[in-house]
C-alpha cells in the first residue's frame, strides 16, 4: 500500500472540498463535519499528481509529506500572453546551423529542471534523459557514430543513406546524423512501464522546444536518429537505451542564423468539426 502521508490542518482548512473533487482518481472523502481524509483502502488508486496539494486555497492539505509554505505560489498573471505565444508557436523554426559553442551549464540544469514538468499518461513519469552536454563529448558521439555505421556497410549493410553519410563525414567533415549540433537530448520510455510511451516522449520534446526557444537556442528534433538505429548494430547501446525501449531526440545549441519573417501556413491544416 502506498504512503500518502496525508495530511489537512483543522485550523487551516475551510471546508471547501476542491481538493476531493478535482482528485482525479477520487481517493478523498469530505465528511459534513470535520477535515478531507483519504478514503480507507484506496491509497495504491493514487496517480501522485498532487492536484489535492496545489488547488487548495489556504494551503492547510500536505500530501507525501510536502509543506505548502515551502511551495512556489502559482501567478496566473506571469502567463505569456496569447500574442507572445502566438509569435513563439509561428515563429518557431527547425535549427541545422549552431554555433560551435556550449550552452551555459545553468541554462542546460534549468532546462533539464523544467522539463520534469511535462505531462505523462497517468503520471507514471518514466521518461529517460540522456544528455549531451558539451562540445567534446558530441564530437566523440559523432566519431563513435560514424565508426559503428562504417562497420555496418562492411558487414553487408545495404543502406544508401547511409553510405553517403559516411562518405560525406569523412570526406568533408559534414555532420548529416547530429547537423553539426553541439548537443543532443534523447528521451527514452521503457514501453512496459509507460502507458502512453511515445505520446510521452513527444510531448516532453515540445515542451523542450518550447522551453529552449525562450532561452535563445534553436532546436531540431531528428529522426534520423531512429532510423540509424534501426539497422546500425550498437548504436542503441552507445545511446544507453535498453532493448525495446521507445525513444526520439532533438538537437539543440545556440543558432548560427536568425529567421526574420514567418512563413505562410495558412489553409495547410484540414479542419473539420462535429456536428
Amino acid at each position: 500500500m502506498k504512503d500518502l502521508t496525508f495530511s489537512v490542518n483543522p485550523d487551516v482548512c475551510v471546508g471547501c472540498g476542491l481538493c476531493a473533487q478535482d482528485c482525479p482518481s477520487r481517493l478523498l472523502t469530505l465528511p459534513s463535519e470535520g477535515v478531507p481524509s483519504v478514503i480507507p483502502g484506496r491509497e495504491d488508486q493514487c496517480i501522485e499528481c498532487q492536484h489535492c496539494f496545489a488547488v487548495c486555497p489556504p494551503g492547510a492539505l500536505s500530501i507525501f509529506g510536502l509543506n505548502p509554505e515551502d511551495s512556489q505560489p502559482f501567478d496566473y498573471s506571469g502567463l505569456p500572453t496569447p500574442a507572445n505565444m502566438r509569435a513563439l508557436v509561428r515563429g518557431r523554426r527547425s535549427t541545422r546551423q549552431y554555433l560551435a559553442q556550449n550552452v551555459s551549464p545553468a541554462v542546460l540544469e534549468d532546462l533539464l529542471e523544467d522539463l520534469q514538468y511535462a505531462p505523462t499518461g497517468q503520471n507514471l513519469r518514466f521518461l529517460e534523459y540522456l544528455v549531451v552536454d558539451n562540445l567534446e563529448a558530441m564530437d566523440l558521439l559523432r566519431e563513435k557514430s560514424i565508426a559503428l555505421a562504417e562497420k555496418a556497410l562492411g558487414n553487408g549493410l545495404d543502406s544508401p543513406f547511409i553510405k553517403g553519410m559516411v562518405k560525406i563525414y569523412r570526406r568533408d567533415k559534414v555532420d548529416l546524423l547530429y547537423r553539426g549540433a553541439p548537443h543532443l537530448l534523447v528521451i527514452s520510455a521503457p514501453a512496459k512501464k509507460q502507458s502512453s510511451p511515445q505520446q510521452d516522449i513527444a510531448l516532453a520534446l515540445a515542451y523542450f522546444e518550447l522551453l529552449a526557444a525562450c532561452r535563445g537556442l534553436g532546436t531540431c528534433w531528428c529522426g534520423y536518429i531512429n532510423e540509424v538505429e534501426a539497422v546500425v548494430p550498437g548504436l542503441r547501446e552507445l545511446l544507453g537505451l535498453k532493448e525495446g525501449d521507445n525513444f526520439y531526440s532533438v538537437l539543440f545549441g545556440l543558432p548560427k542564423v536568425k529567421y526574420r519573417r514567418l512563413v505562410h501556413r495558412e489553409g495547410t491544416a484540414k479542419i473539420r468539426r462535429f456536428g
